[in-house]
């Protein structure tokens, strides 16, 4: 028999399609259930009767363990669903360990501002900053953004120059000087 543990305010709703169909596509990429409910935010005990069945061990033909190993022997692994489920979901991923390392700084930060001691050395923290600006320019070209915003901007060209002298609008002023051309 299954214990009945209450959901939090923060748990999502594990009958939700949406939510059930990211958890099974994670499942099925070869996350593990701990690290699904703990991402997703979703009861472990119900997440662990759709991956295992009611009978906890796989059995059960409808259960997800059982779909993905016949779809493995089917099909062979790795396969085009898993680059598919990959594809879906290496976003999401890119996005949790950027908050991983993010945490990891702030927790080191809060640490060093509340007695002056670092929780990790400060070639640590510059790599995990480093990472973290290496992952964020790979999470925006996946979500077809920009890397980097570039502005540039250009002095007069002689022809601007010469067209602005033909149209009146000079004199113009270099380095200090009013000059007319």
């Amino acid at each position: 028999m299954h214990e009945i543990i209450p959901r939090t305010e923060t748990q999502q709703d594990f009958s939700d399609p949406k939510v059930r169909s990211e958890a099974r596509a994670m499942y099925y990429s070869g996350v593990v259930p701990t690290e699904i409910a703990a991402a997703l935010q979703i009861p472990f005990p119900e997440l662990k009767v759709a991956v295992f069945g009611k009978d906890g061990k796989g059995r059960d033909a409808r259960c997800w363990f059982a779909m993905k190993k016949r779809r493995d022997q089917e099909l062979g692994s790795p396969n085009r669903s898993t680059v598919t489920t990959y594809q879906k979901t290496k976003y999401y991923f890119l996005k949790q360990t950027e908050a991983n390392l993010l945490d990891l700084v702030r927790k080191s930060l809060a640490q060093f501002n509340k007695d002056g001691t670092l929780l990790y050395t400060m070639p640590e923290i510059k790599q995990a900053l480093e990472a973290l600006s290496k992952l964020d320019s790979i999470s925006r070209i996946e979500a077809g953004q920009p890397t980097q915003i570039v502005q540039i901007e250009h002095g007069l060209t002689l022809r601007d120059i010469d067209d602005q002298s033909r149209d009146g609008q000079l004199p113009i002023t270099i380095d200090g000087e009013s000059r007319e051309i």
